[in-house]
């Protein structure tokens, strides 16, 4: 590998770019500059947090879920409330149904998504101690 890079870079740093040009070869240097890390840290990481971590969390499903439910119950609250129930009596148990449902779903998918959303953080913070704990 080091004796390809020694093709490509020059002992200044600068690029060597080869190029055919009707069947001609030329070469052109071009200039790098590199930004120097000042510190550079490595973290270990076991097998299953990789695998935790290309799950992802479930937070951001419930929490769309959630919105979709309370999107919902309030749109059909506000034409429940606008609804005269005395001359259509169908309508006003499907929009009570709808209502009813779309309430309980919403704030369970809340409480999901309250449970859940710190997995993530959790993760990162246990990956990010191993630095400061030794271990």
């Amino acid at each position: 590998m080091a004796e390809n890079l020694d093709n490509i870079v020059d002992s200044d740093g600068t690029i060597k770019q080869d190029r055919q040009e009707n069947n001609s070869t030329t070469d052109e240097k071009v200039p790098v500059t590199r930004g120097r890390i000042h510190q550079f840290k490595l973290y270990d990481v076991a097998e299953y947090e990789l695998v935790l971590i290309e799950k992802g969390s479930d937070a951001s499903l419930w929490l769309n879920f959630a919105i979709a439910f309370l999107s919902t119950f309030f749109s059909m609250l506000a034409a429940l409330i606008t609804l005269n129930p005395a001359e259509k009596e169908t309508a006003f148990i499907i929009l009570t149904l709808i209502t009813v449902v779309s309430c309980f779903g919403g704030i369970l998918c809340s409480v999901f998504w309250w449970k859940t959303k710190g997995t993530q953080e959790d993760i990162f913070k246990t990956i990010r101690s191993r630095i400061n704990d030794g271990r």
